[in-house]
């Protein structure tokens, strides 16, 4: 089972969203949104220079190397417990709609009624502050080398800066009354109403944010998918 080692953290918030700031600038990636859950990521996003798998490689690897720094209990090991999923979205209704899906993942699968609550690492929060946001990255490599030298190497000198860019939706346009976030945040709350209702109608209710708060790194979840070695991907 996957374990829930990325519940909601400051400090993994800030490294996760300072990697995909990094590693979109090296790769050229444009980003529509992205969203840290409890044992997994979502990201939704174009590479003109065709090296996802590079991306997502260098990304994934960062992110199981840094845990340990992030989560004092990481037991270690491998991190991943399944392999990268990935989907094609054609159209820029699809690419509307899985964004949507991404950025209000913590209401569709019953975590909380507000995405915003959740508190984790969500392109919603940035997008609201003007669809940019800049990152401050740990260059752990030329620290590390720097201390062997000098023990008393300032920390502070070894921080790069990279600024997290989100790309606006494809088809989502905003009218000269209408900018692009207020048109954007009627189009989540819409969405964000039928996933609530969609929920009622099965019976299903919320984990609320004092249950969320209350779960312990390195949780296994109650429910999670599951896939074997030969299984369709």
């Amino acid at each position: 089972l996957s374990k829930m080692w990325f519940l909601p953290n400051r400090d993994l918030n800030k490294f996760f969203e300072a990697a995909l700031a990094r590693y979109q600038e090296f790769y050229n990636v444009e980003i529509f949104a992205y969203l840290l859950m409890s044992n997994h990521y979502h990201i939704v996003a174009r590479f003109p220079d065709g090296n996802r798998a590079k991306f997502l490689k260098e990304f994934n690897s960062i992110l199981a190397r840094t845990l340990e720094h992030l989560v004092p209990n990481f037991e270690g090991g491998k991190l991943w417990a399944r392999p990268t999923r990935s989907q094609i979205l054609p159209l820029d209704e699809d690419i509307q709609d899985y964004a949507a899906y991404t950025m209000l993942n913590p209401v569709s699968s019953g975590v909380v009624k507000d995405p915003l609550a959740f508190g984790s690492a969500n392109s919603l929060n940035v997008i609201l502050e003007g669809c940019s946001r800049k990152t401050r990255w740990l260059n752990r490599t030329k620290y590390h080398n720097a201390l062997r030298k000098n023990p008393n190497a300032k920390k502070d000198r070894y921080y790069e800066y990279h600024t997290l860019t989100i790309t606006p939706l494809p088809g989502l346009k905003a009218t000269e009354e209408k900018t692009y976030i207020q048109v954007l945040k009627e189009f989540l709350e819409q969405k964000r109403l039928e996933y609530i209702a969609k929920r009622k109608e099965e019976g299903k209710g919320f984990l609320g944010k004092r249950k969320l708060m209350q779960q312990v790194p390195g949780q296994s979840p109650r429910n999670t998918k599951k896939s074997k070695r030969n299984s369709y991907n």
